[in-house]
């Protein structure tokens, strides 16, 4: 009857594996959940995603309450989704600027036109 209040409430608070991973969520080594910087400041979409509620408004995962189901991971590499990624994502898709190019009668001469001067005022030289 809890479980429709609590998502997995057996797995989080009865289940005696639930616990032994919990205490084994506080001496974890590695961190095999990847976040980013940016990762809580703005957005909350992980936040929202983990089903257990192990993402606090700060952006860090809770370990003791997280029971790895990958949710947020998922957000995390999806560049539909994430903000950084869609930013990344549409700074790649941009058109790279055109530069305008000169033409003599703007005052300013292309390089095939300069190398052509100094060659004619060379060989003008030479005679």
């Amino acid at each position: 009857m809890a479980s429709l209040f609590v998502e997995r409430m057996f797995c989080r608070f009865l289940c005696p594996l639930g616990g032994a991973l919990a205490i084994l969520g506080r001496l974890h080594m590695f961190r095999w959940l990847k976040r980013r910087p940016e990762c809580g400041s703005a957005c909350h979409i992980c936040e929202s995603s983990c089903p257990v509620q192990a993402i606090p408004r700060g952006g860090r995962i809770n370990m003791n309450e997280c029971f790895q189901c990958l949710d947020c991971q998922v957000d995390y590499y999806d560049e539909t989704t994430c903000p950084p990624l869609v930013a990344r994502r549409k700074r790649r898709a941009r058109p790279p600027r055109r530069r305008r190019r000169l033409t003599p009668r703007q005052g300013r001469l292309s390089p095939a036109m300069a190398f052509g001067k100094v060659l004619y005022c060379i060989v003008r030289d030479i005679r």
